[in-house]
């Protein structure tokens, strides 16, 4: 009778954490032991190669690790999954390098346009994979896989020639462009990923530029800052050197990547990142455009008056319409609260009342709330309190009515 090879789980998280420990002789983050379990399944002697490769570098630690960027494939591990993809058939090497394009778990059914193999042929093959373990179906799911270590697949992947990655990375965009045409918004970051690692050869820059974009603004709607402020990079960095007539676009792009710094309250770079907007949009006559660079430069500095952002406010004045606008409230309110610090008060009580009034003519509660909140500020002293607490009751009653 024949006989098999029995699979072994990997270690847990707490073995793995200890197994770390052991191996480095210190302390580890756990964000660091978590990224060890995830990319070696738990494969003891993976554990090993990769926690003695992070040592070496000094990247145990999350900071350090995060500046680093991905640490590369440890020499012993990619000699081992070398050995077991040599023993595989040529069309079941290529599959597998074909299904690491779509990351570490794939679907058949996107799998199939990029490769020349029926459903059938997929099938045998992957079961061949399977043996070699190298992939396992993923639990739950039909006609889904998963390679059984982020390690092998990325071997697999880095095998592929960057011209046939490329290609690969466009079909698969494609696929899913196709599969989820209905629905995008949940595959947006897939989407922009695929189409900016084809960009550059397959020439899918606009499609690169336009998911990375959106996927950074759903990002920000949900929330989830850092992801937002990576998908915006990306999507700068296809547009650096653009023409003159994608130079609003990249205006529009940096004022997003702004607001998701701010957001995480990396003030030094967001205050950059909106100089840099202010600067295009001043450039190029954008009114608009730079009005909200204007608006995103304000940090409240305490005791003193960011001469650098009056400056670019009262451009952005110069250059808006004076009709009334919500944006020009804002913009006359951010310039008396950006002078609340200045001897000059008659001019911030004059800015203030000129926001607050335009706001009212336009009906526009959430710009009214914005304005308010603005001249509170503008208006600060102990000489003056009923009439700010009435302006912060106004404020308070503007807000609860339209449930913001």
């Amino acid at each position: 009778s024949g006989h098999r090879r029995p699979v072994l789980p990997g270690l847990a998280a707490s073995e793995v954490g200890r197994l770390v420990t052991q191996v480095a002789a210190e302390q580890p983050d756990p964000e660091i032991v978590a990224m060890v379990q995830e990319a070696t399944g738990g494969n003891p002697f993976f554990v090993r190669q990769l926690t003695e490769l992070l040592a070496s570098q000094g990247r145990l630690h999350r900071t350090a690790a995060r500046d680093r960027g991905v640490p590369g494939i440890p020499p012993g591990i990619r000699e081992v999954v070398d050995r077991r993809l040599r023993q595989l058939s040529d069309p079941c090497a290529e599959l597998l390098s074909a299904a690491a394009v779509l990351g570490q778990e794939f679907d058949l059914e996107l799998v199939e346009p990029l490769v020349d193999l029926s459903r059938d042929q997929q099938l045998q093959l992957l079961t061949e994979a399977s043996g070699a373990r190298l992939v396992d179906e993923s639990p739950g799911a039909t006609r889904r896989y998963r390679f059984v270590h982020a390690l092998v697949r990325e071997v697999c992947y880095e095998r592929l020639p960057v011209p046939q990655r490329a290609r690969l990375h466009r079909l698969a965009g494609e696929a899913m462009e196709e599969r989820h045409r209905d629905n995008l918004e949940g595959r947006l970051a897939e989407l922009a990923h695929h189409f900016l690692q084809s960009a550059v050869v397959d020439g899918t820059t606009g499609k690169a530029i336009d998911y990375a974009d959106r996927a950074g603004r759903r990002a920000l709607a949900l929330l989830a800052y850092e992801e937002a402020a990576d998908h915006f990079m990306r999507a700068l960095q296809l547009l650096e050197g653009s023409a003159p007539t994608g130079v609003a676009r990249r205006c529009e792009v940096l004022l997003a990547l702004g607001a998701a710094q701010m957001a995480t309250s990396d003030v030094t770079a967001a205050r950059e990142t909106y100089g840099q907007a202010a600067v295009l949009a001043k450039g190029i006559g954008a009114r608009e455009l730079l009005a909200w660079a204007a608006l995103g430069l304000g940090v409240d500095p305490i005791g003193f008056v960011d001469d650098f952002e009056v400056r670019v406010l009262e451009e952005a004045l110069e250059l808006l319409s004076e009709d009334d606008s919500g944006l020009r409230a804002r913009v006359l309110a951010r310039l008396a609260k950006a002078l609340r610090f200045s001897p000059l008060v008659e001019r911030r009580r004059a800015l203030s009342e000129q926001a607050v009034a335009m706001a009212r003519r336009i009906g526009d509660p959430s710009t009214l709330a914005a304005v308010l909140h603005e001249q509170h500020f503008a208006m600060w002293g102990v000489a003056n309190p009923a009439e700010r607490l009435t302006i912060a009751t106004e404020v308070i009653e503007v807000a609860e009515r339209y449930g913001d």
